[in-house]
């Protein structure tokens, strides 16, 4: 028990750009910089000898800027940019051979900005930009990443965000032109829908407790209150 410094990562007075920090069994995943190759994918046991880099996405000096961190069963899924397919989603176990890119999802060298990564079940749900339809809903699980619907439909993109799960859906908040609402999904198009009952003009703010969904809500009448 105790307090302790684990490395130099970045000897000296620098730092070493650790920015999130995720629990892995057996240690953690973090970014970090050691002046050599740029802000990369890290993994420690909590010992010096144990602190290693990962994985150098970004051959050489270049920063893969790995981010957007949530541990979800056993894995760890991030963003990151490898120098030639942009910022795309990537997983790892904490190991080199078991860290990959999950897919091109924007092909080419543009960024589809993955992230918001959230369990469902044996799946993950998060945020991405395909180049196409804008910043919507998908899903990876073992048949692959598709899309799960095009919310604002269009090349607009209803840019998801505030992820929340409960045992059997994930809410969040989507904007359709100047509409913003909580929408619900488990994980299939058809199940994918704004929720009703609420006259609600704006939201922030989401949280679950249990299998209930707390928000702050405006609505004209009596301002931002909690919903």
């Amino acid at each position: 028990a105790g307090t302790w410094l684990v490395t130099d990562l970045l000897p000296g007075p620098g730092h070493g750009a650790l920015l999130d920090v995720v629990g892995l069994p057996g240690g953690a995943v973090f970014p970090g910089d050691d002046g050599v190759n740029g802000t990369e994918l890290w993994f420690s046991d909590g010992t010096p000898a144990g602190t290693t880099l990962l994985r150098d996405i970004a051959a050489g000096p270049a920063s893969s800027s790995p981010g957007s961190f949530a541990a979800i069963n056993g894995r760890v899924w991030f963003s990151a940019d490898d120098g030639f397919s942009g910022a795309e989603p990537w997983t790892t176990d904490g190991t080199s051979a078991g860290t990959s890119m999950l897919a091109d999802l924007r092909p080419g060298s543009g960024s589809s900005r993955s992230g918001y990564f959230t369990a469902l079940g044996n799946a993950v749900l998060f945020a991405a930009d395909d180049g196409t339809l804008g910043t919507e809903l998908w899903r990876a699980d073992a048949q692959g990443v598709a899309l799960v619907r095009d919310i604002a439909v269009g090349n607009f993109g209803s840019d998801p965000r505030e992820f929340r799960a409960t045992s059997t859906r994930i809410y969040f908040v989507a904007t359709i032109g100047l509409v913003t609402r909580i929408w619900s999904s488990d994980g299939s198009t058809a199940g994918t829908s704004p929720i009703g009952g609420a006259a609600y003009t704006a939201v922030r703010e989401l949280a679950v407790n249990g299998d209930v969904l707390w928000f702050a809500g405006t609505d004209p009448v009596h301002g931002e209150e909690p919903w």
